[in-house]
């Protein structure tokens, strides 16, 4: 009713005529209109929140237009029947009974089939069966009827083909949900439901057969079915798949019901009921007269002098005997209404979420995986899943993550610090969303706990702290650092700002199947609720290039350089082993190959390139002088990288040439 008086209201005033424009300030009469009552608490979390919402039980019968802006189920009738070809000049559909959102034909059909599968009995489908198995089978899918189907596959003596059990599927029923009929009336389709005009035979005007009677008693000999199942699409749930049961005392097995309507449990528990009950409507043949047959049409309600109720034509046959059968109609109790909206324990809804592809270094306890880290964080949290691939249209799926990632921004910058020691000079002041951080001991610390990612102005630092206060405002500062945690000395020198990102590393991010094969590629990732296709406003899209820093060798330790007797310069170091280094029964394995590059570099400007396989090397006196005939200077620094097959060369060491 609101909706038919939204449109009476603005249509009227849509046309010019009724909306003048004024001479005196140049614009219409009405210029705008607002709806009433819209609420601004959303749809479905009011009124899916009962316990939120006091008055949440009123929205049913209430005025708010919350959730009931959807399509008419008038209308979407008409659009089933517009597709079909028909306009609407061509239609005619009496007043609905049942609310339906929306309506699936899943695979090319006849219109009356989509709208209104048949149904009949045993002999009627048998005598309109051809030989043709194909055909048969044809047949059988716009039966309604799971048991008139089963019964005529018996008689057909295909109980036992596989093929023909499979036609048993569960059938569609529109019409018979909404308990409409459909017609033809003046030349126009017509779909009708209570009759809407009624006509009264007497006696007189029935045709007497030779029995006497101007009308016999059709019987039903069937059991009448004991229990009716009607799937449904739920409005009110996500749209997942919805089911209803109504039983009866009848035991003629079941009836199912495939609704592919989007529609409360209400309606879809009014079409059980009504098949169980289906059986129990009488029926009547009658035999009028030329004169009371031409009055009579399909669909219309009849009252009969000797058979009190209503009764509504169902079909007639216009041969030299006309006959008409007419079923009674029992009055709808009213609309089918459904429970309170129910979304689960509570509607949610979600954004997009934040997403960050991060390719670190090789985590204390987690050496073995090299893959990138997904870190997505949402508020209300829902499972996510990230897709990544070359292109949007090569997007896969590459990880499901359960839980939020607890991340921060930086309130302060953060300067460079020491390496190898604790920091107590610096520390992290960070507003946390997710998960208060704990303090822990010196030992929990160094058997690596407490780890954060920082994106500084050079990528990430890996930084470990023992103690977390609570400042206030879900601001923390984190002290007792420990600074470019495996091997992120190049990350830690250029610093970080205020308002960087930083992740905590515990079990929330998930490692996305990103593998070496697409190392160097550029990489289209997107997050967001696990389940749906990757893309729409639910989505964060981020681009990202993997490079394996799992393998990135560490720099040199102990870099020094010193004259080699001959007006030369000997350069020594120690590599650093990145995996399982910290053994103290014996000297570390090398996981890296024995090649290092010395680069010798004047202001930035690389002069010279030497590789060895030891960890030593020698500069000679020809090669220094020739690189720097005035000598070196301030800007002159050797630098040495190791190499790794699988990432190249790595993290270099620097030492200044110019006091060796």
């Amino acid at each position: 009713m609101q909706r038919r008086a939204l449109e009476a209201v603005l249509g009227h005033f849509a046309d010019p005529a009724h909306n003048p424009v004024s001479p005196v300030y140049g614009g219409p009469m009405l210029d705008a209109a607002d709806a009433w009552c819209w609420d601004a608490r959303p749809w479905p979390e009011f009124p899916a929140r009962q316990t939120r919402w006091a008055d949440a039980a009123a929205w049913r019968t209430g005025h708010w237009l919350n959730g009931r802006m959807g399509g008419d189920t008038t209308d979407l009738l008409a659009a089933i029947l517009e597709r079909a070809g028909l306009s609407a000049d061509g239609v005619t559909i009496g007043p609905v009974t049942g609310t339906v959102a929306g309506y699936v034909i899943d695979r090319p059909m006849r219109t009356r089939d989509a709208l209104e599968p048949r149904v009949a009995d045993v002999e009627e489908v048998l005598s309109g069966l051809s030989g043709e198995r194909e055909t048969i089978e044809s047949e059988l899918r716009v039966i309604a009827s799971r048991a008139l189907a089963e019964k005529v596959i018996a008689r057909l003596g295909l109980a036992d083909d596989p093929e023909f059990n499979a036609a048993l599927r569960p059938r569609n029923a529109l019409l018979a949900a909404l308990d409409l009929i459909s017609t033809e009336r003046g030349g126009r389709i017509a779909i009708l439901g209570m009759p809407e005009v009624t006509l009264t035979l007497e006696s007189a005007e029935l045709a007497l057969a030779d029995d006497g009677a101007g009308w016999t008693e059709s019987r039903n000999l069937e059991p009448r079915p004991g229990v009716a199942r009607v799937r449904f699409i739920h409005a009110d749930d996500d749209y997942q798949t919805g089911s209803v049961t109504v039983r009866s005392v009848g035991d003629g097995g079941g009836v199912d019901l495939d609704l592919p309507a989007v529609c409360g449990p209400g309606l879809a528990r009014a079409t059980a009921r009504r098949l169980v009950d289906e059986d129990e409507v009488e029926a009547l043949t009658l035999r009028p007269g030329p004169l009371a047959a031409l009055r009579l049409e399909p669909g219309a309600g009849v009252h009969l002098a000797e058979a009190p109720g209503l009764w509504r034509v169902a079909r007639m046959s216009m041969d030299e005997n006309p006959g008409v059968e007419v079923r009674r109609y029992r009055y709808p109790a009213g609309p089918a209404e459904d429970e309170i909206v129910r979304t689960g324990d509570a509607a949610v809804m979600v954004g997009a979420p934040l997403l960050r592809m991060l390719d670190l270094p090789a985590l204390p306890g987690r050496e073995a995986d090299g893959r990138p880290l997904a870190v997505v964080a949402a508020e209300p949290w829902r499972p996510m899943a990230v897709h990544a691939g070359p292109s949007v249209e090569a997007l896969t799926p590459r990880v499901v993550i359960d839980r939020p990632a607890t991340v921060g921004t930086l309130v302060t910058d953060l300067a460079p610090g020491n390496r190898h020691r604790w920091d107590v000079v610096n520390n992290l002041t960070v507003r946390i969303e997710g998960r208060s951080p704990v303090s822990r001991t010196a030992a929990a610390v160094l058997a690596g706990g407490n780890s954060v990612a920082v994106e500084g102005a050079g990528g990430w630092e890996l930084i470990q702290f023992r103690t977390a206060i609570l400042i206030g405002g879900g601001v923390w500062r984190l002290e007792g650092l420990l600074r470019a945690q495996q091997g992120t000395e190049p990350e830690m020198a250029a610093g970080a700002g205020a308002g960087a990102l930083v992740v905590f590393l515990d079990d929330s991010p998930g490692r996305a199947d990103i593998g070496p094969a697409e190392r160097g590629l550029v990489l289209r990732c997107r997050a967001g609720p696990a389940g749906l296709p990757p893309g729409g406003a639910g989505f964060s899209a981020a681009d990202f290039t993997f490079a394996g820093r799992t393998d990135r060798p560490w720099s040199p330790a102990h870099l020094r350089v010193g004259p080699d007797g001959g007006g030369g310069l000997r350069v020594r170091w120690i590599p650093r082993v990145r995996l399982y280094g910290d053994r103290w029964d014996g000297e570390p394995v090398p996981v890296d190959a024995a090649r290092f590059r010395l680069r010798v570099l004047d202001d930035g400007v690389e002069r010279r390139v030497i590789e060895t396989a030891t960890t030593e090397a020698v500069y000679p006196a020809a090669a220094l002088t020739e690189d720097f005939p005035a000598g070196p200077g301030a800007g002159a620094v050797m630098a040495v990288g190791q190499w790794n097959p699988g990432f190249g060369w790595g993290t270099e060491a620097v030492v200044s040439l110019a006091s060796a």
